[in-house]
């Protein structure tokens, strides 16, 4: 019994040996682009190990905005910076975050970082530090309204392969007058495990306007922004993407004059 003790102690770490290896994360929820409303909870959980001995964990949750803030601010944009005691090889990581029902709707980063007994920490460098956008909601952010042909609310438009994309829309400032719009035409990356709202732009866009909305406007259409603008996807695109079956995206992003952030994305059908 003494030896096997013995042989445990070494086996977990051998005399004069350093232990240079950080700990290891697995992050199982939330994934890319996980949507959740201001008020609610946001649930993470996953695994951190170790070849030796666990120390503590820490997770952050800070704004993506680009910084650029217009008006008066009515809400609060989140932030969080907690850690957490952790001891063993492994340990499983449960927790519920509530988010202030007066945060600030758009994306954020959260982050999970760890260090072990022997202060080795996760790091960005070699992606063993885990960061995902979230994305943050509330009812006064800015929303749009896709529209079909026939003036329908819609989540696709059906538009053909070297043609000018014709596209409708209503973009309504809910608490807060409009500030900037950005349209963008594109593929996504789809998370394995997403659902609604999991969707990154993967790659450069085909296209990508910006327009800054004048002061005093609450409401805008797509075909006034999009006036004298012409969108087009080559039918050698299309080929390609339909090999690699890949879909191609509208993505609508809109920022109030309170801060507040929205993405809105609808399929394009060739």
């Amino acid at each position: 019994m003494i030896l096997s003790g013995l042989i445990g102690l070494v086996a977990c770490k051998e005399p004069g040996v350093t232990d240079r290896e950080a700990p290891v994360i697995t992050l199982n929820d939330p994934v890319n682009g996980e949507q959740v409303a201001a008020g609610d909870e946001l649930h993470l959980e996953g695994l951190i190990e170790d070849n030796v001995e666990l120390a503590t964990w820490n997770l952050t949750i800070h704004n993506n905005f680009d910084g650029h803030q217009h008006g008066r601010l009515a809400v609060t944009a989140f932030s969080l910076d907690r850690s957490y005691p952790i001891s063993g090889r492994r340990a499983d990581i449960h927790e519920h975050v509530d988010i202030p029902a007066d945060a600030t709707a758009g994306p954020y980063h959260l982050v999970v970082k760890a260090i072990d007994k022997e202060g080795n920490a996760t790091s960005f460098a070699d992606d063993s530090s885990k960061e995902v956008e979230i994305w943050i909601t509330n009812d006064e952010m800015a929303e749009v309204l896709f529209r079909n042909s026939q003036g329908s609310i819609t989540d696709h438009f059906h538009v053909h392969a070297g043609v000018p994309i014709v596209v409708a829309g209503d973009i309504n400032g809910r608490g807060s007058d409009l500030s900037e719009v950005r349209l963008e035409v594109g593929t996504l990356d789809i998370s394995e495990h997403s659902h609604e709202g999991h969707r990154l732009m993967a790659e450069e866009p085909f296209f990508s306007k910006t327009i800054t909305i004048p002061p005093g406007t609450r409401t805008t259409t797509l075909g006034t922004l999009l006036a004298g603008t012409e969108i087009a996807v080559s039918q050698a695109q299309v080929e390609l993407l339909e090999q690699q079956n890949t879909p191609v995206y509208l993505i609508v992003r809109v920022k109030d004059a309170d801060g507040n952030h929205s993405r809105f994305v609808a399929e394009l059908e060739f």
